[in-house]
């Protein structure tokens, strides 16, 4: 059971994405690629482009998946308190440095992102 998750179990697709994908990336372009996830959440940017394009030098499969997992990640991480969301990574399976990497994205846009989860819900 994870926390990030609502105390619930992480979806299968994304332990597969964290496996196959997100831990194949280096640490520098995987930062870059979820500080784009995370400003795209907010509302800030919209360059899905850019974002794909950081995907094809390297020898990800399925891009959007990967980038619909890291959207999963941080938008769950804001809603549920994500205060054990490092090591909950690292326990699925994402190496150190890239958990480090995405806390930090994380708590950079915390408050933009909740912003925008309110605006959108009821």
């Amino acid at each position: 059971k994870f926390r990030f998750c609502g105390d619930g179990d992480c979806p299968d697709w994304v332990l597969g994405e964290i496996i196959s994908s997100l831990s194949c990336l280096t640490s520098i372009k995987f930062r870059v690629i979820a500080s784009q996830v995370a400003k795209q959440i907010s509302g800030e940017s919209e360059e899905e482009d850019k974002i794909k394009e950081m995907f094809s030098s390297s020898k990800v499969a399925n891009p959007k998946a990967a980038i619909a997992s890291l959207r999963f990640l941080l938008v769950n991480a804001s809603r549920f308190n994500g205060f054990t969301f490092g090591e909950e990574l690292q326990q699925l399976g994402l190496p150190k440095e890239h958990s480090t990497s995405l806390c930090k994205v994380h708590t950079e846009n915390l408050e933009a992102i909740r912003k925008k989860l309110k605006e959108n819900c009821l």
